[in-house]
Order: structure tokens, then C-alpha cells, then sequence
């Protein structure tokens, strides 16, 4: 019975070594290293592709990428590779943010304390489309030319910057921002020019740009501050090359020149003098029309080239008046009401904006001025013309093979009356009249309009 007991006992002391045997042998995962932040760099999610790529493959004889109607190319020189390659160049897109600027502010706090905070954008002073270059793991023996076009992309539709402060910037795979050095910005076409070894997501950007700390569009007597930025930049402590981007900052005041009226639009008060914030007061009157109102400050150029001049348009609103816009245009909504509106009396809604000077129109009918949604549709109708009848858009249309009225989406948003003054807004799709046709009537787009009027 010992013999036995000892046998067991042997065995167990076995397995028990055997098994510990095992597990030394098997391999421990280490665990990952937590990222670690880069502060006070700008970084954001990376945009999704929009549209049709366009594809080319080119070898080691080299080539072009060209993309129609657009002044958008890539440029490969003979030898840059040495097998043929597929390329392709995709606009990036971005989700659209309601309140762009202070999410940028919030984002610039946080960053440059140091706090880990990824935006859902790219830098607000962008300035062109961004564009996706692939492939991204293709070896370069030389340096390939990227262009791009730039046009006043910023958010700010009323703020025109200077090509002499365009940059290059791109995207890396962590989605922190970099600017390349010896980057070409020309105003006679309207590009930025650089040359590289890799691709990314890439896009132009302005380092010097006009911000609004108030409203764009006053009232007669209120006042907004516009500010001066600076896109300050830093060196990258892994070592690339290319300085990465910071948040926004204020720029010196020692930099600033002048704040001035620039062209005819001179009415109101405006104060700054070589600081970067200038203090715009609307006069205590106006009559029908809308003023429009450029401001330029100058800065002087911390390179060659002589000074840089930017721009900035306020618009002071009179009692009645109207702006539209398409959404796939870009730029400020366009004003109408040159002699206030035309309004019927009464609690209907019968109403005509015009700008005289183009022949615009912007007719708008609803059964009451009571606050509230007021859809497209029999009663509620929108149309906007452009002198004669071949440019002609309504809510109400008709299919080209038949005279029944169908309505499209959208509706009149009334917010109610103050001090005598009625408050709207319309949103939705309006159809263009084909041309020479009766009953025929174009793909929807998307428009949008502001309007106030008295009530008689």
C-alpha cells in the first residue's frame, strides 16, 4: 500500500512539474505601448472619399493625372518609378459641423494643453478640397509634382485671404496635420504647387486668416470685432522633415499695419489701427438696400514679396430684404430687395424680392403669416427667375409628359413678428424649367433663403 501511494505521489509531482514546464514555454504577448500624444499639434479624423476616383496607370517612361475642368494634377516624371503603377486621386469630405468655429476654439484649448482631443475636421483655414493620393506605400525614386487648386474654401465665405500666405499641407496616418516647405502658390491660376515622395490626403491652407467674433450680416447701430490669426507650427519629434500644424493663435500686433476701408464701402465707423482686432460699427441709419462693407487689414510679409493684404466683407441689413443661395455654390447668399419688398396686404403671404441691377427674383406665396412649418404645396410656393423665362425655378412642376402639378420637398419657416416685422426662412428643392419646354422641368437642387418684410 506505501509502494502504491508512493507511486501516486510521484506522479503527480510529475505532472505538476511537467506542466509548469509548459507554460514557461509558451510565448507572453507584450502589451501594447500606449500612444503617446503630440501636444499642441493639430490633429483630426481622417475625412471619408466622396465622388469618382480617378484613375491612371503610369511606368518608368512617367505621366500626367489630369482632372477635367479642374486645374488638379499629378505629375510623374520619367524614372520617379520602375513598374507601372495605378494611381488615383478622390476628394475627401468631412461631416458637417454646425458651429465649425468653436469647435475649433475648443479643440485648440484642449490640444495645446496638452489634453488628448481629435477633431472631426481638418484645419478651419483650409483652403482648397483635400484630396486622397494613392497608393500610399509606392517607393519614389524621384520627386513627383502634387497641384492643386485653391479657392476661398474656409468656412468664413466672407473673408478673402492672399495667395502669399498659401501653404501645403497634408495628413499623416495618425491624422496629425504637416506643412511642406517650398510650397508654390500662384494667382494667375489659382494653384499650389509642390513636389514630394509620398501621398496622403493633402490640401492648401492659409496661415494668416480673418476671424468674426459676431454676427456677418448687422443690424444698423451694432458692432462686431474682427481678429487676425496666425497657423503657427512646430517641429515634429519623430523627426519628419515637415513642421507639424498648431491651433490658431492670435497674431502679433507688431506684424499689423493697418486696418482700413478698402474700395467704395465706407459707411459706418471702423477702429484698429496696427493691432490685430479692428471694432466695426454699422451706421445708426440706412435706407432699402443692403450695405456691403470690405474691410482689409495689411500685414506685413515676414518673407519677400512685399505685404499681404486680406479681406473681409460685412453686410449691414435694412428692414426688408431677402438672400438665397444654392447649396453647391460656395461664396455669401445673394441679396435681394434693392427697394425693400413687395407685399400684399393682408394675413396672406404674397411676396417678391428683386435685385434690380440683375433682374433676379425671389417669389414667395403661403396662406398665413402664422409662426410655424409651412411645407411645399398647393397653398405654399417658391419660385426663383432670372429676367426672361429660361431661367426659371419653382417648387411647384410638372412631369414632361403630363400637366399634372406635383410638388417637391421643402417647406416656409415663419418665426414670428417683431416690431412690425416678419422673420422666414426656406429650405428645400426647387426644379429648373427646361428651357423651351412646356411641362419639362430639371433635377432637383437643394436651395436655401432668408427673408424679412413688414406687414401691411
Amino acid at each position: 500500500m506505501k509502494q502504491k501511494s508512493k507511486w501516486i505521489m510521484t506522479l503527480i509531482v510529475s505532472v505538476v512539474i511537467f506542466s509548469c514546464s509548459k507554460k514557461q514555454e509558451t510565448p507572453v504577448e507584450p502589451e501594447p505601448e500606449p500612444e503617446e500624444e503630440i501636444a499642441g499639434a493639430y490633429r483630426s479624423n481622417h475625412g471619408e472619399v466622396t465622388g469618382e476616383p480617378i484613375r491612371k496607370t503610369i511606368g518608368a517612361e512617367g505621366g500626367e493625372i489630369t482632372v477635367p475642368n479642374s486645374t488638379l494634377k499629378l505629375i510623374v516624371p520619367p524614372g520617379a518609378v520602375d513598374k507601372d503603377v495605378n494611381f488615383s486621386i478622390q476628394e475627401v469630405s468631412y461631416p458637417a459641423v454646425e458651429n465649425h468655429a468653436d469647435l475649433m476654439a475648443k479643440a485648440g484649448k484642449t490640444i495645446a494643453a496638452g489634453k488628448s482631443n481629435i477633431s472631426d475636421g481638418p484645419p478651419r483655414s483650409i483652403a482648397s478640397k483635400v484630396y486622397r493620393f494613392l497608393p500610399e506605400d509606392v517607393e519614389f525614386k524621384k520627386d513627383v509634382e502634387i497641384v492643386l487648386p485653391y479657392s476661398e474654401n474656409i468656412d468664413d465665405k466672407n473673408m478673402v485671404f492672399s495667395h502669399k500666405s498659401l501653404r501645403m499641407v497634408y495628413q499623416d496616418k495618425k491624422g496629425y496635420w504637416h506643412m511642406v516647405k517650398d510650397a508654390i502658390a500662384s494667382s494667375l491660376d489659382w494653384t499650389v504647387r509642390v513636389k514630394t515622395r509620398h501621398f496622403s490626403d493633402w490640401g492648401a491652407l492659409t496661415d494668416l486668416f480673418i476671424t468674426n467674433s459676431g454676427k456677418q450680416d448687422l443690424e444698423k447701430g451694432e458692432s462686431t470685432v474682427l481678429e487676425l490669426k496666425f497657423v503657427p507650427t512646430a517641429k515634429d519629434p519623430n523627426g519628419n522633415d515637415d513642421y507639424l500644424l498648431e491651433p490658431p493663435v492670435n497674431l502679433e500686433d507688431i506684424r499689423v499695419k493697418e486696418w482700413r476701408f478698402w474700395g467704395t464701402g465706407r459707411e459706418g465707423t471702423l477702429s484698429g489701427g496696427k493691432s490685430m482686432a479692428a471694432t466695426y460699427t454699422a451706421p445708426a441709419s440706412i435706407g432699402k438696400k443692403v450695405l456691403s462693407i470690405p474691410i482689409e487689414v495689411v500685414v506685413e510679409n515676414s518673407g519677400t514679396g512685399g505685404d499681404i493684404s486680406i479681406r473681409y466683407w460685412l453686410y449691414v441689413l435694412p428692414e426688408e430684404y431677402a438672400t438665397f443661395g444654392w447649396t453647391s455654390n460656395s461664396g455669401h447668399p445673394v441679396f435681394l430687395g434693392d427697394d425693400g419688398a413687395d407685399v400684399s396686404g393682408g394675413d396672406r403671404i404674397f411676396i417678391n424680392y428683386r435685385r434690380r441691377s440683375s433682374g433676379l427674383r425671389l417669389h414667395i406665396e403661403a396662406p398665413d403669416s402664422h409662426i410655424g412649418k409651412k411645407p411645399f404645396g398647393e397653398d405654399v410656393f417658391v419660385s426663383m427667375s432670372f429676367g426672361s423665362s429660361d431661367f426659371y425655378n419653382a417648387s411647384t412642376y410638372t412631369a414632361c409628359d403630363s400637366p399634372e402639378l406635383l410638388y417637391g420637398k421643402g417647406e416656409v419657416f415663419l418665426f414670428g413678428e417683431k416690431n412690425g416685422l416678419i422673420t422666414g426662412v426656406i429650405e428645400g428643392e426647387l426644379r429648373r424649367k427646361t428651357p423651351g419646354s412646356y411641362y419639362c422641368y430639371e433635377a432637383p437642387k437643394e436651395f436655401k433663403a432668408e427673408f424679412r418684410y413688414r406687414k401691411r
